[in-house]
């Protein structure tokens, strides 16, 4: 079989334009990629209503992954350094604690997910629902009568525009579902948190063709993705997207360094609606959606309420940013964020690094995995 060819073009913003629209003076989110075009030129077209993949040459943007050099203006600065106190005062014990009070306050008689207890087959976990309100409902293609996937939108976070959509690793019985999903709703960008096998245990299935891909650093990999569905005129559809896949989180514990999550955030802030996953879609992927809504509050010279921003993703998105421990890495990774802007120096937050490195070496041997308990599912049929 010859190799798909494809022809890349890079299409130059138009500066204008981008002048008038977009983000505020010194805002920290300003760095607009470009933008990629992705033309097959010689694929026959997919059977219809299934999408088709073409892989195409990574954007190269190691540049882009270094943390965005502007300096906040003085509100952004007096809200931060009024954060960096207010966490400092607190310390990590009393952050631990805010994490259970806010589990033990919220009304989950109230969450309904009986859509969620009707699909047993395509949850991977059975004690992880997926709330009724927000879920995300799969119309197409149309006739298809199957409207269930595991996935909720994550919309209206603190000062985040940006639309999600969180949701658990693909299985091989929702694989289907989703891709029609990312059709569906054009998605820009899947990140992706966690390793198909992470200890010897299947946590997310090999959902997309692998063997293009450009490695940033030890534990980043970036791909574009070109997928296709044909008409019915004989013609067909297309849909370029980003997949990045950080395995620098293990499922056992939190990042050990604060800022790839922070890189992450960077590289793909411009890029929705963007679907973000883990193993269970609530752990890993709650804490990421959760951080970048706290930096952009920052941004936007607002006061920080990391509480708030895990209450608001929670009524979304049931358990997002699962553990205290996880919680406690949201405090830990804004630390950081301010540390890179040069409003405080690294000995006025050292207090709070050694005690939340001791916590995280008391916890190590004790950490639970990430997600729940996996469903017990019967063989897919052979077609």
């Amino acid at each position: 079989m010859s190799r798909r060819r494809t022809r890349t073009e890079n299409l130059t913003p138009n500066r204008d334009k981008l002048k008038k629209t977009g983000p505020k003076k010194n805002a920290i989110f300003t760095k607009k990629p470009k933008e990629i075009r992705t033309i097959v030129t010689d694929d026959p077209p997919p059977p219809p209503g299934e999408p088709n993949f073409s892989e195409t040459q990574p954007e190269s943007s190691h540049a882009e992954l270094k943390m965005i050099d502007l300096q906040p203006n003085e509100r952004t600065k007096i809200v931060m350094r009024r954060f960096i106190q207010a966490t400092m005062a607190r310390g990590v014990q009393k952050i631990l604690q805010e994490y259970q009070e806010l589990k033990s306050l919220e009304n989950t008689a109230k969450m309904k997910s009986e859509v969620c207890a009707k699909n047993p087959d395509k949850n991977r976990y059975k004690d992880m629902v997926c709330l009724d309100k927000t879920r995300v409902v799969l119309r197409w293609p149309p006739g298809n009568k199957s409207d269930y996937i595991h996935a909720n939108w994550v919309r209206g976070l603190p000062e985040t525009p940006k639309d999600f959509i969180c949701t658990q690793g693909p299985t091989a019985a929702t694989r289907d579902d989703f891709w029609r999903m990312v059709w569906q709703e054009k998605c820009a960008v899947i990140i992706m948190l966690c390793s198909v096998v992470e200890e010897g245990k299947i946590k997310c299935d090999q959902y997309w063709p692998a063997k293009v891909g450009e490695k940033i650093g030890n534990d980043m990999v970036y791909t574009q993705l070109n997928v296709t569905s044909s008409v019915r005129d004989g013609g067909k559809q297309e849909h370029t997207l980003n997949h990045v896949q950080w395995t620098g989180w293990p499922d056992k514990g939190v990042p050990t360094t604060s800022t790839g999550a922070l890189k992450l955030i960077i590289r793909t802030q411009h890029l929705q609606p963007a679907i973000v996953h883990c193993s269970a879609g609530v752990g890993r992927t709650g804490t990421v959606v959760a951080l970048e809504s706290c930096i952009r509050v920052l941004d936007t010279g607002n006061e920080l309420s990391i509480y708030n921003v895990v209450r608001l993703l929670r009524a979304k998105r049931f358990n997002g940013c699962q553990t205290d421990l996880q919680y406690l890495y949201l405090h830990r990774a804004v630390l950081a964020f301010i540390l890179s802007k040069n409003v405080v120096t690294a000995d006025e937050i050292a207090s709070f690094i050694y005690e939340y490195d001791a916590v995280l070496e008391q916890r190590a041997n004790a950490k639970t995995p990430e997600g729940g308990t996996p469903v017990k599912t019967s063989p897919l049929p052979k077609k």
